[in-house]
């Protein structure tokens, strides 16, 4: 039996004797930036964004895709008109009507605006340019839907409201996506440092979870057995350096023998070599 083991597998066991299971649902805050750091976590199952606060010309930028997201639409609304009186002031000669395909059914499909828009760019319409303004601006579009989107999941946090949300903006950025055999939170461990990060769940999320008083209890018993190799060694080697007691520290292994447990037999190939810390063996 080993006792205090400071190999690696040792510090897994013990870990995984002191975590937990938890569970969240989607677009649960796993935790918020600024709270204090008590886990670590490794995701099981599911996923989460991690998102960190702006700087302020990412907020200025977001004010600019907001105009401009108002505009697109104002585009939409007016593209269809435009573009039809654009095709009528055409030439019979010149115009091609839209090819009218059929789905399945045999029934017509009706060619949206854009895609009208679209044929008649091709041809050098009068209304190709603001086809072209429109093609930008739906590349601005889709940014701004993501702070559309971002700005929703924070709504649902209302006592956060004030950290995520200032004057219609959300101030938060998404800058990574995490996925199951991941693990985050670490800092917490070892540190008094608050969250740097929000965590949210961005599916059903399961996490397997270690505390800060159940790391440090872990590495409570191995400073334990360190102390007390350090003091049986600086007596036993009286005179070595420091660096070589740590060496030893480390590279010897505490282990507990039962009373009349074979330790070794003749025969077997020499693994080990035994310093006895305290009782005393029979050799036969």
């Amino acid at each position: 039996m080993q006792k205090d083991d400071m190999d690696f597998d040792s510090f897994l066991l013990r870990s995984f004797d002191l975590m937990k299971y938890e569970a969240y649902e989607k677009d649960d805050a796993v935790f918020h930036l600024g709270d204090a750091g008590d886990k670590f976590y490794i995701i099981l199952k599911g996923s989460i964004d991690v998102f960190i606060p702006k700087t302020q010309d990412e907020i200025t930028n977001d004010s600019y895709l907001e105009s401009e997201h108002k505009r697109y639409h104002l585009n939409l609304r007016h593209i269809k008109q435009t573009n039809i009186e654009a095709m009528n002031s055409d030439s019979s000669s010149d115009r091609t009507p839209p090819v009218q395909q059929r789905n399945p059914s045999g029934k017509k499909l009706i060619p949206s605006h854009e895609e009208i828009a679209d044929e008649h760019m091709k041809k050098g319409g009068k209304g190709a340019g603001i086809i072209n303004t429109l093609a930008k601006l739906k590349v601005k579009n889709t940014h701004y839907t993501n702070h559309l989107n971002h700005m929703q999941l924070f709504y649902k946090f209302p006592e956060k409201k004030n950290l995520y949300i200032e004057n219609g903006q959300v101030k938060f950025r998404k800058i990574r996506t995490m996925e199951a055999g991941d693990c985050f939170g670490e800092i917490a461990l070892s540190s008094d440092m608050c969250r740097g990060a929000s965590v949210i769940a961005s599916s059903e999320l399961h996490v397997l979870t270690l505390s800060k008083s159940a790391y440090k209890q872990i590495f409570k018993n191995v400073e334990t057995s360190l102390k007390a190799k350090w003091n049986f060694f600086s007596e036993l080697l009286k005179g070595t350096t420091k660096e070589t007691i740590t060496k030893f520290c480390y590279t010897f292994k505490e282990r507990v023998f039962r009373y009349n447990q074979k330790i070794i037999e003749e025969g077997d190939i020499p693994r080990h070599v035994f310093v006895i810390h305290e009782g005393e063996v029979q050799v036969r």
